[in-house]
Order: C-alpha cells, then sequence, then structure tokens
C-alpha cells in the first residue's frame, strides 16, 4: 500500500446530490470509510443546500400534481368520479421533516458538520470582483456574463478552516464533481492556505483509494490462508489420491490422435499447487467485519493442481491404420490392424476440486468433489 489511508473526507453537494436519500455507491464509500477509520464530513454549507434543493423538488411534484388533477377532473367530469385527496405539507415541515431525517442518517454512517467559514465578506467580494477561484465568471443568454461561486468558495474556505485541526500526515480529501475544484488556480489557492487537501473527482476513485487499505487486509490472511491449504493438501496427498482414483475417468484423460487410457489401475498425487480457496462470505472480512476470518465448522470451496503418476492401460493404434494421414489409403477390403495394448505410467496434470472444513481456524478434513484432465 502505497499510501496511508485517509484520515478525513469532505462531501460536496453534487456527490451527496439525492439527501436525505443515499445512492448504493454512496452507500459503499460510508461502509469502507468506517472499517478504514476515515472521518466523514458534511460543511454546513452543502447540508443547507441540500435542504433547499430537496423542498424545491417537493414543491415542484406537488405543483405538478395539483395541475394533472385538473386535467384529471375535465376528463373524468360526467363520466366517472374521481377522488384524490392528500393534504400539501407546509415548507416548515418539509424542512423539519428533512433535518430530522438527516440527523438520523448523519448519526448512523457517522457523518458530522463542519461550520461555516469565518472570512469575511469582503474577502469574497474582492475575490469575486477579480474573478479568483472558485469565483467565475459564465457566459449567459445575449452575451451577458455573470459571476458564480459563492457557495464553492463557502465550502472550500470551511474546509480550509476545518484542516487547521489535522494532524500532521493526516491524508484528507474533497470528493466533487465540480470542475472549479480540479483546476490549477484552486490547487494553488490551497497550496498558498498552507493545506494538503487531495481532490477526487467522483465516488468511484475514492472508493478505489478506500479499498486499496482493505484489500490490503483481505489480502494478506488470503494468501496465508491459501499457503496453509496447499501445505496441508501436499501433506495428505497420499490419502487424496485414493480419494481422487475413484472419480477419474480414464477417457478424459489427455490423449492424442493414436494414444488413449482405456483402464486407470493406480494413481500417486507428486504434488499439489496452483492452491486457492473462495473468498469467505463478506459478513466475515472487512469492511463488514473488523478482521478476515472464518466461521468454525464452515465449509471452504477450494481449487488446486495436482501433478500425478497415473498407472493405466494404454491403447495404442498402428501407425499403418493411420496411413490416410500421409497418402496410403488401406484397401477397400484390407482389415485395420489391431491397435497395441499395453500397461504405461502417464504423468498428467489434474484439476481437483474440494471441500475443507474449518476447525480451530485451520482448513482440513479435506473432501474431494471432482476432477479432470488439466487441459494445456
Amino acid at each position: 500500500m502505497a499510501s496511508p489511508p485517509l484520515k478525513r473526507v469532505y462531501f460536496d453537494t453534487n456527490i451527496l446530490f439525492h439527501w436525505p436519500h443515499i445512492p448504493n455507491n454512496v452507500r459503499s464509500i460510508f461502509g469502507v470509510a468506517k472499517w478504514v477509520g476515515a472521518e466523514l464530513y458534511m460543511p454546513t454549507v452543502v447540508e443547507s443546500e441540500l435542504e433547499a434543493r430537496y423542498v424545491r423538488e417537493v414543491d415542484a411534484v406537488y405543483g405538478s400534481l395539483a395541475s394533472n388533477w385538473k386535467t384529471l377532473d375535465a376528463l373524468c367530469h360526467g363520466v366517472i368520479a374521481v377522488d384524490v385527496t392528500g393534504s400539501r405539507p407546509s415548507t416548515d415541515d418539509l424542512r423539519e421533516s428533512f433535518r430530522v431525517r438527516s440527523e438520523q442518517l448523519k448519526t448512523d454512517y457517522g457523518l458530522s458538520n463542519i461550520p461555516l467559514t469565518t472570512v469575511t465578506l469582503d474577502t469574497f467580494v474582492d475575490m469575486a470582483i477579480n474573478r479568483r477561484a472558485p469565483f467565475e465568471e459564465y457566459e449567459v443568454a445575449s452575451r451577458r456574463t455573470q459571476v458564480v461561486g459563492l457557495q464553492d468558495a463557502a465550502i472550500l474556505f470551511s474546509i480550509i478552516d476545518h484542516m487547521k485541526t489535522a494532524q500532521e500526515g493526516d491524508r484528507c480529501a474533497l470528493v466533487s464533481e465540480d470542475g472549479i475544484f480540479h483546476k490549477a488556480k484552486t490547487r494553488k489557492l490551497l497550496e498558498n492556505a498552507r493545506v494538503k487537501l487531495q481532490l477526487f473527482k467522483n465516488v468511484r476513485t475514492l472508493f478505489d483509494d478506500l479499498w486499496d487499505c482493505v484489500w490490503e487486509a483481505v489480502r494478506a490472511p488470503w494468501r496465508s490462508e491459501i499457503e496453509q491449504v496447499e501445505a496441508n493438501l501436499n501433506e495428505q496427498k497420499d490419502q487424496l489420491a485414493e480419494k481422487i482414483f475413484p472419480l477419474l475417468v480414464a477417457s478424459e484423460l489427455r490423449q492424442n490422435i493414436w494414444k488413449r487410457a482405456r483402464e486407470i489401475k493406480g494413481l500417486r498425487v507428486t504434488e499439489f499447487r496452483s492452491v486457492e480457496t473462495e473468498l469467505p462470505a463478506s459478513e466475515h472480512r472487512p469492511p463488514n467485519a473488523a478482521t478476515y476470518a472464518r466461521p468454525e465448522g464452515s465449509t471452504v470451496s477450494i481449487s488446486a493442481r495436482a501433478s500425478t503418476q497415473i498407472d493405466a492401460v494404454v491403447e495404442t493404434l498402428n501407425l499403418f491404420s493411420l496411413g490416410f494421414l500421409i497418402g496410403q489409403p488401406r484397401a477397400p477390403d484390407e482389415p485395420p490392424p489391431a491397435p497395441k495394448i499395453e500397461d504405461a505410467q502417464l504423468s498428467e496434470a489434474l484439476n481437483v476440486s474440494l471441500n475443507g472444513t474449518v476447525r480451530n481456524g485451520v482448513i482440513g478434513d479435506f473432501e474431494v468433489t471432482g476432477v479432470e484432465a488439466a487441459r494445456p
């Protein structure tokens, strides 16, 4: 792992756009961040923007309902009686309900607010007049221009103020889809403020960064588990050969055009390698669990490659029976030469499927569930 895990993550409005509803990708971020130990923050101005947006959306839907009701009443008048009832909540009720639900979510997922910046209004006015990031000028209709960026400036400077409490070496990040935060001028502003704020353009890149830490905590014990299983398989290779033998079908062994196995008389495993274990269910590994662990008595699916020596009865076709391949076809009344039957020892690689059982934290009690010849 190249970098330490993120310590603080700040969310812009466009990432939490559906708040107080949470998309699955954002919910995943919350879960992984909790395991990593990252602190999650929502600037107060972000929550205020989300509240205002929520109220506007609900009002807009109620407005469309009223319009559609008039259309419905006209269509049904004198034909069929319709009854659509329901009271429209007040703006104050909507705001209060939003705040109650928002507090519940913040408590459940460990989000905290950070206060509005103490930067003075005259500083923002000067920045807007001089078009300093995050303020920027946009061209609108009729070639008129307007300056935008007040909310972005409030978010950014609130984060800068809050980061003064961070410890040396803490990795802190803002995730935002707003392009102004990712421009060189904004990065220069952060540099001048002497804060190290990493910027993520979307939830996916943030998740990947957090997941690197989780995967490291999964990969190390998983590889250790695989090494343990491989060692145990090789210690028990003679016993396992006895379980593989009855499942092996002669016709499935590697063959060429003139030689094939007719009967298997014995089998010896020389080595198990390329072992893989199926990962435990998600609830038994990070980020849904504190550590990687398997429940006592649980069954583990295992795949392995077995190098074997097989004693077999082999049928070898007489090369003259293949004369058509070398331009010497047999006469119509000429009987084909009899194949040669002999004992032989074959070196075969087999793909073996097994189940193991967890006992005292160790995978053992192996049962062979399937065998097939490994193909090149």
